[in-house]
């Protein structure tokens, strides 16, 4: 099927923003190996096998090692982004675990999902999501926990008592004064990703939403220097 010139436009710019991602990755920007092992930790003493979703999926990098690690009988991901579940798909061939991708919006997906999972896991995806639809969001994670479930969250937060605007005033800041081997337009993409995307919130806001939705104490595992990148976990 030939394709249209918007088709084609958007799909263009999925491969130029995904290119961007890939390199931040590789240059540690977001500490992604941290984040992994941090992950690892969390995950490597719950007993193997049962199901493990991870929403906001993108390429399932870091979930095909993980389950490496640690098995799971199945791995569902979400993404909303069609062409990437391609990428993820091909990554997660020896992963394990019987895999099912699935081409839906993460709040969609957690509202509707027919299975309990011992595991669910957000990276970098939940503050894309308003702050109403965060509530929505801990409300259903919990009820797709299985009894003693755990939901695991690596994400962008507010600093303490800091507005929306201030607090991604001081993020793209210290964006630009650490992430020097980007391009100028690599940057200004950035800034308007962010700009536009992202609606964090400070850590109390979360481990308060989670409470809210009947999830034990919150605790968060790791955390980088810039205080901007957090991974946290709720029990069940």
């Amino acid at each position: 099927m030939v394709k249209t010139k918007a088709e084609s436009a958007e799909i263009a710019a999925f491969f130029e923003q995904w290119a961007i991602y890939e390199k931040v990755v590789s240059l540690g920007y977001m500490a992604h190996e941290e984040v992994f092992q941090a992950l690892l930790d969390a995950v490597k003493d719950r007993p193997a096998g049962g199901r493990f979703l991870e929403l906001g999926c993108g390429d399932a990098g870091m979930a095909a090692q993980l389950l490496k690690h640690c098995p799971h009988d199945v791995y569902h991901g979400a993404d909303i982004t069609g062409p990437v579940l391609g990428i993820a798909e091909k990554n997660l061939e020896n992963c394990g675990a019987e895999v099912t991708l699935h081409h839906e919006h993460l709040l969609d997906f957690v509202r509707n999902a027919d299975h309990s999972y011992e595991v669910i896991y957000a990276g970098y995806a939940v503050h894309h999501l308003s702050h109403e639809e965060k509530r929505d969001f801990f409300q259903h994670a919990r009820k797709r926990l299985a009894d003693g479930g755990c939901l695991l969250m690596t994400d962008v937060v507010l600093r303490p008592g800091k507005q929306r605007e201030e607090s991604i005033a001081l993020y793209l800041d210290w964006i630009h004064r650490n992430w020097t081997e980007m391009t100028e337009r690599e940057m200004a993409l950035i800034d308007t990703h962010i700009s536009e995307c992202d609606y964090p919130e400070e850590i109390a806001t979360l481990l308060s939403m989670a409470a809210d939705a009947g999830f034990q104490a919150g605790e968060t595992r790791w955390s980088d220097a810039s205080g901007f990148h957090h991974l946290i976990s709720f029990q069940r």
